[in-house]
């Protein structure tokens, strides 16, 4: 039996992808380092508008 350690993968490649948007990594750069095929993908269930992201571009 495996050891709950508080966090699944799924948390871990959010939150590379969601650094890596921030940061200003174009969606084709982050598919590639994250192993999606699809920009819609990332778009609709990895990413999404914060405060710092919005505070950066204003």
């Amino acid at each position: 039996m495996h050891k709950w350690l508080g966090f699944a993968p799924y948390t871990l490649r959010k939150t590379q992808i969601s650094a890596m948007h921030e940061a200003g990594a174009d969606l084709a750069t982050i598919a590639k380092q994250s192993g999606h095929k699809n920009l819609e993908t990332i778009n609709k269930h990895y990413l999404s508008v914060n405060d710092r992201t919005i505070d950066k571009f204003l």
